[in-house]
């Protein structure tokens, strides 16, 4: 049995964390990558059911079960309802990643998130059995009745809480994502591309999807329930609104609106965060040679759009190609002056030169 495993390329869920040179060479290889999928895919399965049992075990051990087959669910179900959509959005962003490609990259992604819920899960099942029960004389009472509220406001601050270390272990999880992607030789700026897409359209599905699927947590004037009849009123953030009011009153709205706006922004920064590098330009015939930290590539003389320079760099803006936005080389001089120089020489090599069916080189 274990040989059979190891031969499918099975891997354990520390292997999956570390995503060591073996297993991203086997991802940029594409070899036996049904194995890393199934690895990745069990990861998620024990790490979210694990949190799961935390997610509604406040509530009874018949919610906690229920809770822990639906995390899991949820995470295999925006896998595959967002990777059609992933796959054409990394081929048109240039990531020449394949199908099986993009989907082991975002089995991952959603596995080293599963792994760090299953480690936090100790900690919340802690804090949730300790926390002041439900009061089992609420059961059956309108929500707004005297008797729910304090069992009511309890859950709704356990509720944050887990929002809370999703959230976390979401960001571990994107963070791999973008280390995995990188190591796999794609450019800083279609890393960033691919992450925002793959981002947007899973956290758009996921919460609809975590709507459908309620509750996780259960109510303290209800039964555990598997589902429950109102599938399709109110949204996630609806009731994270609600769950939110007992700390900021009326200002709920705006302090959600901010929450998530700094989210937003938190992620265009980190994402958009590109380390210094060295950049040499060489002026050729056939376009400009380009060596920086992604490697060396020429950039042909079609492809380049204008030439500008911003205070010490040179900024090369290239013709959109297969992609959603322009691409650029920024080359950083010494002074304005060797900007103005330099940019200057690529503005007289590119307008001498007129590409055709044949190529004239201006006197």
């Amino acid at each position: 049995m274990m040989t059979a495993l190891t031969g499918a390329g099975i891997l354990g869920p520390a292997t999956i964390c570390r995503l060591d040179a073996r297993l991203l060479e086997r991802i940029s290889r594409g070899e036996r990558l049904g194995g890393v999928a199934i690895s990745a895919a069990c990861t998620i399965v024990l790490g979210a059911g694990t949190y799961g049992i935390a997610f509604g075990i406040w509530r009874a051990f018949e919610q906690a079960a229920y809770s822990a087959v639906k995390l899991p669910t949820l995470l295999l179900l925006v896998a595959a309802c967002t990777l059609a959509l992933s796959v054409m959005l990394a081929s048109v962003l240039r990531s020449k990643l394949s199908f099986s490609q993009t989907a082991v990259a975002i089995l991952l992604s959603l596995a080293v998130t599963s792994a760090v819920l299953g480690a936090m899960a100790p900690i919340s099942i802690v804090v949730a059995l300790v926390a002041p029960p439900p009061d089992p004389a609420a059961l059956g009472l309108a929500i707004d009745h005297p008797r729910v509220l304090p069992s009511l406001a309890v859950a709704r601050m356990q509720l944050l809480l887990h929002v809370a270390v999703i959230a976390c272990a979401g960001i571990v999880g994107v963070v791999r994502l973008r280390g995995l992607l990188r190591r796999l030789g794609l450019r800083l700026v279609v890393v960033r591309r691919v992450l925002v897409s793959f981002l947007s359209i899973q956290f758009l599905v996921g919460v609809e999807l975590s709507w459908l699927l309620r509750p996780f947590f259960g109510r303290p004037h209800l039964p555990p329930t598997f589902s429950c009849d109102d599938l399709l009123k109110g949204n996630f953030f609806e009731e994270l609104a609600v769950a939110m009011r007992p700390l900021f009153g009326d200002a709920t709205s705006t302090v959600l609106a901010v929450v998530l706006g700094g989210v937003a922004l938190t992620a265009v920064v980190v994402l958009g965060h590109e380390p210094a590098t060295y950049t040499e330009i060489e002026i050729g015939s056939s376009g400009l040679a380009v060596r920086d930290a992604d490697g060396e590539r020429v950039v042909p003389w079609n492809l380049i759009v204008s030439v500008r320079r911003i205070g010490l760099d040179v900024l090369v803006e290239l013709r959109p190609d297969e992609t959603l936005a322009g691409d650029f080389v920024r080359a950083g001089c010494n002074d304005a002056e060797a900007a103005r120089v330099l940019a200057q020489r690529i503005e007289d090599a590119r307008t001498s030169i007129q590409l055709g069916p044949f190529r004239t080189v201006g006197v």
